[in-house]
């Protein structure tokens, strides 16, 4: 059985946290000081669970302009199964619950794809970097704004 729960900054976090290190830093070799950053106490955290095994997580945070998502991870051997649609749906609906017409995310390049089929259109198509890695800056509009052309 597959849950989702919101989680805030000043929850205990060791499980998304564990989530990101396995993910991120073990698989992707991100340096430790890479995976965590300011905003993690202001960001609402979800963590997805199996059979009562957290095997995924994401967060939202609001920049001061805009609400984002990121640090989306899924253990690799649970990936594939719409893990990561119930996460980052979770995380756009909490967004839109919280007023958002709009949310962005930094995909990876590899990932616009996904975050396409979910919705989600490019800014533009010039990949910069993060973590030295290549992302694009991807939107998505609340269901009823008519804004996207792509």
């Amino acid at each position: 059985m597959l849950k989702g729960e919101y989680r805030y900054g000043t929850d205990n976090l060791s499980e998304a946290f564990n989530i990101r290190k396995t993910v991120f830093g073990k698989e992707f070799n991100f340096l430790e000081e890479e995976l965590f950053d300011d905003f993690e106490l202001d960001s609402i955290h979800v963590l997805i669970y199996y059979k009562d095994i957290a095997i995924g997580t994401g967060r939202l945070y609001y920049s001061g302009e805009s609400y984002k998502i990121g640090r989306i991870a899924v253990l690799k051997e649970y990936r594939k199964n719409g893990i990561g649609e119930f996460l980052v749906n979770m995380l756009i609906d909490k967004a839109l619950l919280l007023g958002a017409d709009e949310v962005i995310v930094h995909s990876q390049e590899r990932a616009v794809d996904f975050y396409k089929k979910l919705g989600f259109h490019t800014i533009d198509n010039i990949p910069f970097k993060e973590f030295n890695i290549p992302h694009i800056k991807m939107i998505y509009y609340k269901k009823n704004n008519n804004k996207c052309k792509s």
